[in-house]
């Protein structure tokens, strides 16, 4: 007699079961890294859109750019206001970086203030004054561009766990980008840089 039942027995659905659980024990860090991976990498090109943006409106629009960081998650891009005397007096100034609130708007572009989930620290200080190493010890900070092309200069750092980014913005607008290497939190920072 012959049986023709369909299905699996119970011995085959149990292996089955046995290996995706093993893969999914293989998967599920690699999944992890990645979606912290990209978490930083997203807020890294949103702070280089900013820097991008200021640095090409500065110039086009002949108006002092303030990129504002308020804490190690909050960053937001402004600019001297409209039918004001400070539009007239400071954004001829290329030479200092104060932010007087009353005499800012938010970019149109960028109307709300930017959270991040990483960590954003600053190499430059509220005062816009840029730090001669390359620490970033600064949990608020404020970056000038100027209607010339140039920059109060500095950088930022961003962190998420053991991922690190950085870009150091110099006076002349221009910037570079390094990553971490050392992905582990244990020993040196090894930074190279990326494009």
């Amino acid at each position: 007699m012959k049986n023709n039942s369909a299905g699996f027995t119970l011995l085959e659905l149990l292996i089955a079961v046995a290996i995706i659980g093993i893969i999914s024990a293989i998967a599920a860090p690699n999944i992890s890294s990645w979606t912290k991976s990209r978490t930083v990498k997203k807020e890294l090109a949103y702070v280089e859109a900013l820097i991008d943006y200021s640095k090409a409106t500065s110039v086009s629009k002949s108006r002092k750019l303030y990129l504002r960081q308020t804490s190690t998650s909050a960053i937001q891009l402004f600019q001297l206001k409209t039918g004001t005397d400070a539009l007239n007096t400071e954004n001829l100034n290329n030479s200092t970086c104060n932010f007087v609130a009353n005499n800012t708007d938010p970019v149109a572009q960028y109307p709300t203030v930017s959270n991040f989930t990483s960590t954003l620290k600053a190499q430059h200080n509220s005062a816009g004054n840029a730090g001669s190493n390359l620490s970033f010890p600064n949990e608020t900070s404020l970056m000038c561009f100027y209607s010339n092309g140039q920059t109060s200069g500095g950088g930022f750092l961003i962190a998420h766990d053991c991922m690190q980014f950085r870009t150091q913005i110099f006076l002349t607008g221009f910037y570079s980008k390094e990553i971490d290497t050392n992905t582990t939190c244990a020993g040196g920072r090894i930074w190279i840089e990326r494009n």
